[in-house]
């Protein structure tokens, strides 16, 4: 049966969903809910969210199959949560656990550096490091993404979670049975030293994301 990706965005997904993409003969998308959508069929690119279900549906239901990377936060907000249950009943659901603060922490530094570099690329192995500023006036609205991510994969059948250090090419190599060869690798980027402000953002992010009283990811 296919695979797909459902996640948050900054955790690794592109590379998991390269390999699901793969492991399904290349039928599939990395960004089709995101506009326009990362894909070669020109009527899918700047298609509406109404439109691509419909397109998904279709194949499915002539056994046509696709993996798709979803980041359901976007889709949720279109009032389409349950067509996409809908639509993902009977694959098999891949997510991502990653600490979350580290997940905003690549989020707020692909912001400051205008996503010049929002993947390492193996071929060359160069990647854009720099001081940076985090934008904490955007942490409440990453937390709640977060939050509405979390609660509709709650609902899924999850086949299996990955938590994000196990995102390797051996790994993903082992578990796929696969010799395939991604051109993406995690960046790696220490966020913590190149960060002015990671204390003050670290705090406010636990009390949003978490309350004062929980300090989970410390």
């Amino acid at each position: 049966m296919t695979y797909q990706v459902v996640a948050s965005h900054r955790t690794g997904s592109s590379l998991l969903n390269h390999y699901a993409i793969d492991h399904n003969d290349g039928f599939g998308f990395h960004e089709l809910f995101l506009k326009p959508a990362s894909t070669e069929i020109q009527s899918l690119r700047f298609a509406s969210t109404e439109q691509k279900f419909e397109f998904l549906e279709y194949y499915k239901k002539q056994d046509i199959h696709f993996s798709i990377k979803v980041f359901p936060c976007i889709v949720i907000t279109e009032g389409y949560e349950s067509r996409l249950l809908d639509y993902l009943d009977g694959y098999k659901i891949l997510t991502i656990n990653r600490n979350p603060f580290d997940t905003f922490l690549s989020y707020a530094y692909q912001n400051y550096t205008y996503w010049k570099n929002s993947h390492r690329l193996v071929k060359d192995n160069k990647f854009m490091e720099v001081s940076f500023e985090i934008d904490c006036s955007s942490i409440r609205e990453f937390c709640d993404e977060i939050k509405a991510t979390n609660k509709f994969i709650d609902k899924l059948d999850i086949h299996k979670t990955f938590e994000y250090a196990e995102l390797t090419v051996p790994n993903l190599n082992k578990y796929f049975d696969s010799k395939f060869e991604p051109f993406t690798s995690p960046s790696g980027v220490d966020y913590k030293n190149l960060a002015t402000n990671y204390a003050e953002a670290k705090e406010i992010f636990n009390n949003e994301m978490h309350g004062s009283r929980n300090r989970a990811y410390d």
